[in-house]
């Protein structure tokens, strides 16, 4: 009886969602902050690393087009923010990294006003590195690379067309001393 209870209430839920055609063949923009923190393999860019800091705020503008209500695509620019490091000598080393997104989104709806979604992308970031102090003279690397993100997250609907969305990336990092960044964002959405 009790499964029987479960699978009425859960078609009804089903059913619901998809009389619901919010979102679909439209243009949305949206706007998030968060936090981005990067993995402590980071801090052993110095042997001698004495203090580490592997957190900052990030921020993030994008542009979507949801193709039905089960997939869009976005592009964006991300600011990831700054990390950096200190050794015994008096060496800081800084990393600012920020760039162009590009995701494919892929929701599925268990109520009118709540879904989930996951997403898979690619980052072409700018990675400037920054160090002084110390013994050393100062010094300065640009490179640009390109990385392969995973994401996972919550979309609440409200109304007139906005929307917000809780989301969990994985952005990894590949030929480097750093396995990668996690980066945490709540946006918010508006669809015209």
């Amino acid at each position: 009886m009790l499964g029987f209870v479960v699978a009425v209430l859960l078609n009804q839920g089903f059913v619901h969602a998809n009389e619901v055609a919010h979102w679909s063949d439209s243009i949305y923009i949206g706007a998030g902050v968060g936090q981005l923190k990067v993995d402590k393999s980071f801090c052993k860019m110095f042997e001698d690393t004495t203090s580490c800091d592997r957190k900052d705020t990030s921020f993030k503008f994008f542009v979507g087009y949801q193709f039905n209500k089960y997939f869009s695509t976005e592009v964006g620019y991300v600011g990831l923010g700054e990390i950096s490091q200190k050794d015994s000598t008096g060496w800081t080393g800084e990393r600012e990294v920020d760039g162009l997104m590009l995701h494919g989104v892929f929701s599925y709806p268990f109520t009118d006003k709540i879904s989930v979604n996951a997403k898979v992308g690619i980052y072409s970031l700018n990675r400037q590195d920054t160090g002084s102090g110390g013994i050393f003279a100062k010094a300065k690397n640009d490179e640009d690379v390109s990385e392969i993100s995973l994401g996972i997250g919550l979309a609440y609907d409200l109304k007139n067309g906005f929307a917000l969305r809780a989301e969990w990336e994985k952005i990894a990092v590949e030929e480097s001393s750093d396995d990668g960044f996690d980066l945490i964002t709540a946006s918010l959405l508006y669809s015209f």
